[in-house]
């Protein structure tokens, strides 16, 4: 069976190019390991010689950086293409990979004049009598996209002393039509000399730019002497034509070189080779023995609070669910009201018992079903983490003022947040056939804050509180086992509980729910509607005692042309620039009845309503980050448990709606390069981190039934949806998660690990996102501070085992329990094809969404 090293530079797609080339060769182990995996010295004396005698083959993959800085980007890149010991080895360079050849070849790696990220460009092969000339623009019909006219000439007149035939029998691009489509993300390229016996790199393909940018652009090439190819563009990309094809070209040759040069590779493992395992990329996924069902540290709760201790180990099975299911009729005038609204103040005016309200809402097509968790004073367990104090989660028992109780801080041991919480959950699921197939039937409800994701330098964000002197929530989480489940389309009503003998409540809720339907009919059930602020403010104030302290256009700009500098350097290929808004109120503000305008003046399909005492939240976001539901309709239950679809809906283009606007016309503007270069850059970015799911050993490279996350794919790519106030570009991007084959592992969530290792959201970062997260954090957005839950999430995890998680974005939030002092985050991705004035124009149409309330 043959090895595979693929080395990854910290790119967002290397996993895609992992999944293609499994793919493309199953029977294939892959090893992979990162280009810091040790000091470039202690790779040579180490570990060169075993990849020599154990691999088949190398990959180097993409990443960012200038490879000319070779200490600071390439690492063992450098090394590998140019130690002596690796020169009888095949390798393939992708993008930096095969940046890093050229220079090894003596060939120049130079700044594009126009750089190229997520954008498709067709790739020319150089063949015997086919040599680009000229470009003229397509007629006015076609959209004025460039068209490339071959003319018959001799590839000479570019490269000197060349064998033209020999290049057109190369086997890497064989049976691959010339003028395919391919899809580039580069700053820099490789620059040949005019006389190429200077230099040891051979051209293959090309592509070409008008003259006034970049004119010729090498895309593929080869070493003269040794085994080596590289290609400039992206074959893993969703929009790339003949990826696969390419990898099988390249392994093929591989085989053959090796077979014709007698290259034994042995694939024993020495002393050396036991290190070099130890140097491989694991999974994304924590290992099954990690989740440990009798939560460690729970002897210390015992001791604090017995009632804690309970509730962590309590457990459910499907006897717990106990229901009252009713119809609401809905008629065509219905669907436009926001019934879920109207239900909670009814319940809220009918209460003889108080109870709060938490509220995932659909409010806006596709309307689906609206969640109401119910929490109950002194019996609901409210959680809270912190990065101020990460190696504890306070735990309280939930009070309808907030919590002025401090809260119990249960160790976490040395284990994570994450851990934490699948534990909390692992012992509460109840999985598999059950009476309800609902969204929800009780659980998690809840937000994460963007520091909590990845990639955050955690130390900085410590520091800065602490010069602040704030503690900031940065997961917030509310336990219910009551909930309200409503349809907006069918009417159809659930009252769940998870209590025993809870019978009494769901009568009483049941009743009530009549009365509000009754009234409905009756058009008795009057929600008092905010038609402005001014109804929200208390009569002593006036809308003009609101402060509103939107970002500088000046600085924006300026932070705008230092993300072009990164972009043009090859440090990212995208960067989500993200501003500060803060709004202060005279007075404490009523957030119920602020959701309430919200949602009036911009309804959005993932709307919501957290209110902590330390945490608000307002949100009318139309992003679905991620989901996992349970595909009742396929397959049959594992484990007691059923095959789970994935779903990630990023958003990237946006376009006001205004006036005269139509929605072809919407639909022209956002085909543009610009728009389709952002979506695609995240479409690609989210399957990278889905494929990351797929191997469950390294070795097992197939995705198949012993996979945890298989048949990752594309179903819609680039569609406009229209919203009330704006129309957007949207992909959507799917795969099945499979229940652990592992009996012990099977209460495992295989979502949620793939929720935890995929924040902060990638539409929110940019590519490739560990560069951009750092980059943000670091330097463009230092001045504005942290984003908070801002471009975080907020959702539902439901102890079947399905969830829902959205992006916060068109929100307003808040952590003064004074409920005094907003804040609204807005932003935009920059590319290289953005504008500093088209950048500022769309930050402020997202911000607009959520300061109209206030006009």
């Amino acid at each position: 069976m043959s090895q595979i090293l693929l080395i990854d530079s910290y790119d967002s797609f290397t996993h895609n190019l992992r999944a293609l080339i499994s793919k493309t060769i199953p029977d294939a182990h892959i090893h992979t390991i990162y280009n810091d995996c040790v000091p470039v010295q202690q790779f040579k004396e180490s570990f060169a010689a075993h990849i020599a005698s154990n691999y088949d083959c190398i990959i180097i993959g993409p990443g960012p950086g200038d490879p000319n800085d070779r200490n600071d980007t390439l690492g063992i890149v450098d090394a590998v293409v140019s130690d002596k010991t690796l020169q009888n080895v095949p390798m393939l360079g992708i993008c930096l990979g095969w940046q890093a050849m050229g220079l090894a070849g003596m060939a120049e790696v130079e700044r594009l004049k126009d750089v190229k990220h997520g954008q498709i460009a067709q790739v020319f092969k150089y063949e015997k009598h086919n040599i680009v000339k000229q470009v003229k623009l397509k007629s006015a019909d076609t959209k004025g996209e460039n068209s490339i006219v071959l003319e018959e000439s001799s590839i000479s007149e570019i490269f000197e002393d060349i064998d033209a035939q020999a290049l057109v029998s190369d086997e890497l691009l064989k049976d691959i039509p010339t003028g395919f489509n391919s899809v580039r993300y580069h700053s820099l390229h490789v620059v040949l000399p005019s006389e190429i016996q200077s230099c040891d790199i051979l051209p293959l393909a090309f592509t070409i730019d008008p003259e006034l940018c970049n004119g010729h652009v090498l895309m593929a090439g080869k070493h003269k002497a040794r085994p080596f190819y590289g290609v400039q563009y992206h074959p893993e990309s969703i929009c790339s034509e003949y990826g696969g094809k390419l990898i099988e070209n390249f392994y093929k040759f591989s085989q053959k070189w090796n077979k014709l040069r007698g290259r034994n590779i042995t694939g024993e493992t020495d002393g050396s080779g036991k290190e070099f395992e130890k140097l491989f990329v694991n999974s994304s996924l924590r290992e099954d023995e990690d989740i440990n069902h009798e939560f460690p540290g729970t002897k210390a709760v015992i001791d604090e609070s017995i009632a804690f201790e309970e509730i962590i180990r309590r457990k459910y099975s499907e006897d717990a669910i106990q229901f009252i299911k009713l119809d609401i009729p809905v008629t065509n005038e219905d669907k436009q009201r926001h019934t879920a609204i109207e239900l909670i103040d009814s319940l809220k005016k009918q209460q003889t018992q108080r109870e709060d309200y938490f509220l995932l809402s659909s409010s806006a097509e596709p309307k689906s079903w609206s969640i109401i968790g119910v929490a109950e004073p002194k019996k609901s367990l409210e959680i809270t983490w912190s990065l101020n104090d990460s190696s504890h989660v306070g735990l309280n028992w939930w009070t309808s003022s907030g919590n002025n109780e401090k809260p119990y801080n249960f160790p976490l041991n040395g284990g994570s947040i994450w851990t934490f919480l699948q534990n909390f959950m692992s012992n509460k699921l109840i999985l598999g056939s059950h009476k309800l197939r609902l969204p929800f039937i009780g659980g998690l409800i809840g937000s994460i804050s963007y520091e909590s994701g990845q990639y955050i330098d955690v130390d900085l964000v410590r520091k800065q509180r602490q010069q602040a002197g704030t503690k900031t929530p940065d997961i917030k989480m509310i336990f219910v086992e009551r909930s309200i489940i409503y349809n907006e389309q069918t009417g159809e009503l659930y009252i769940i509980s998870l209590k025993s003998n809870d019978q009494d409540w769901l009568k009483r809720t049941s009743e009530s729910v009549d009365t509000f339907s009754n009234d409905s009919k009756q058009g008795s059930a009057s929600t008092a509607w905010p038609l402005s602020i001014s109804d929200i403010l208390k009569s002593s104030h006036d809308p003009q005692d609101i402060i509103i302290r939107k970002p500088s256009q000046t600085n924006y700009m300026s932070l705008f042309h230092k993300c072009q500098e990164y972009l043009h350097a090859g440090d990212s290929y995208e960067l989500c620039l993200c501003t500060p808004t803060t709004i202060s109120f005279p007075h404490g503000i009523d957030p119920w009845e602020l959701y309430k305008l919200v949602t009036l003046r911009n309804p959005a399909p993932h709307s919501g309503f957290l209110q902590f005492g330390d945490m608000t939240l307002v949100s009318s976001s139309p992003e679905r980050f991620f989901s996992w539901k349970n595909d009742y309709d396929r397959g049959t239950e594992v484990n007691k448990d059923f095959i789970k679809v994935g779903q990630l809906r990023p958003i990237k283009g946006t376009l006001r709606k205004r006036e005269g606007l139509t929605r072809d016309q919407a639909q022209e503007l956002l085909n543009d390069p610009k728009e389709l270069g952002e979506n695609l850059m995240i479409v690609d970015l989210i399957r990278h981190d889905l494929y990351s799911h797929c191997d469950s050993d390294n070795n097992n490279n197939d995705c198949s039934t012993m996979a945890k996350v298989t048949n990752v794919r594309v179903p819609k790519l680039m569609i406009m949806e229209e919203y009330k106030t704006v129309y957007q570009l949207v992909s959507v991007i799917e795969c099945d998660i499979l229940s652990p084959t592992n009996h012990l592992a099977s209460r495992v969530s295989r979502g949620f690990q793939i929720l935890s290792t995929s924040l902060p959201p990638g539409s929110m970062t940019g590519a490739p996102k560990k560069r951009s997260v750092q980059l943000l954090q670091n330097d463009l957005e230092s001045s504005y501070g942290q984003r908070g839950i801002y471009s975080g999430v907020f959702g539902y995890w439901s102890m079947d085992d399905q969830a829902d998680w959205s992006v916060v974005i068109r929100s307003m939030f808040s952590y003064d329990k004074g409920l005094k002092d907003w804040r609204i985050g807005a932003g935009g991705a920059i590319t290289v094809l953005s504008t500093d004035i088209g950048e500022w124009e769309e930050m402020n149409v997202k911000l607009d969404s959520i300061l109209q309330i206030f006009k």
